[in-house]
Order: C-alpha cells, then structure tokens, then sequence
C-alpha cells in the first residue's frame, strides 16, 4: 500500500519564514532521543491538533527527509516545530501500527531499497520530496504482526539507549575515581 494511502504528510516549515526566533525547533537529535523513549501503544497524535500547525503533538510520526529515519513524537518533544527536513506524518485509518510504519521504514530491507532508489542521481543534498514519498509502497501485514514488529522494535530500540547511557555513566564513574 502507497504510504500517501495510510498517513497525511505535512512539511516542516522554512526555518528562514518563521517571525519568532525564539521558537523550539525539532532537530534529528530529537528524532534519535524520541526512538529511544518508551512509547505507548495508545499514543496516537492528538485528534484536536491543527493540520496547518508546524508543531508536533505526542503521537505524530516525524520523517527526516535528510536521513531517511522515523521516529514517534514523545511528551519530552511535543510542542517543537517541525522545519523544511522533516515531515509530520498522521494516520489517516487505523490500517497501520504507528511503531511499526517507523520499524518497516527505518529497518526492511523493501522499503530502503525503495528509499535508495528514489535517491539515485539526485543531486539536492539527497533530500526525498513529499511527492516521492507519497509513492512509497509499505507492506501492510496483519494488526497483530503489525503490534509484534513494532513493539519489538522500539524496545530494542530503548534497550540499546539505555545501554549507551549505562556505558557514559560507567566511564563518568571510572573518571571520577581517576
């Protein structure tokens, strides 16, 4: 199924229109911290939040169209705007698992493939377009096997965020003891 079929797309505004300076912007180190945090299933985004609105909510799923990554907007970054190398994407149906649409798009092999074939002879600082990224073809399997995959993911995920953590924290220890 074409991903235009199953999320609405909304690009990240240039950073070069916005009139608040002081605004909190969304940045890939968000994105990365956001696929270590715990998600719950029942985080969707926010039915109330505007379509026009630049800020993700809790449950959003955010594409770097620079590192071809996705990751589910958690509360630490809710209420951050999106600039021109992400894309907000939001369930249309509930045909497709959140967590797993961000497992199928940051690990399969199908859709990197596809993801590397869009890239070819670009010379845009390989950044995709919403309009390729409408015609991405997403493998939609069963609600379960959707829910094992993802949450699998993302457990994985958290798991090796809390190693390195456990890995800075002990070689703070050892230093403090030097």
């Amino acid at each position: 199924m074409q991903l235009d079929d199953l999320v609405t797309m909304k690009t990240g505004v240039n950073q070069l229109r916005l009139k608040d300076s002081s605004v909190d912007l969304y940045g890939y180190q968000d994105l990365v911290a956001d696929l270590g945090r715990s998600v719950a299933q029942s985080e969707t985004a926010e039915a109330a939040a505007s379509e026009k609105s630049y800020q993700v909510v809790v449950g959003d799923i955010v594409f770097s169209t620079l590192q071809n990554t996705a990751s589910i907007v958690t509360a630490e970054t809710a209420g951050k705007v999106l600039t021109q190398n992400f894309v907000r994407w939001r369930i249309k149906h509930h045909q497709i698992d959140p967590r797993y649409l961000c497992y199928c798009v940051n690990q399969t092999d199908a859709v990197k493939r596809q993801l590397a074939r869009f890239l070819e002879g670009s010379h845009v600082a390989n950044k995709l377009s919403l309009k390729t990224l409408r015609t991405l073809e997403i493998p939609v399997p069963s609600h379960e096997e959707q829910d094992l995959w993802g949450r699998l993911y993302f457990n994985l995920q958290r798991q090796a965020t809390l190693q390195e953590r456990l890995v800075a924290l002990q070689t703070q220890l050892l230093r403090g003891l030097e």
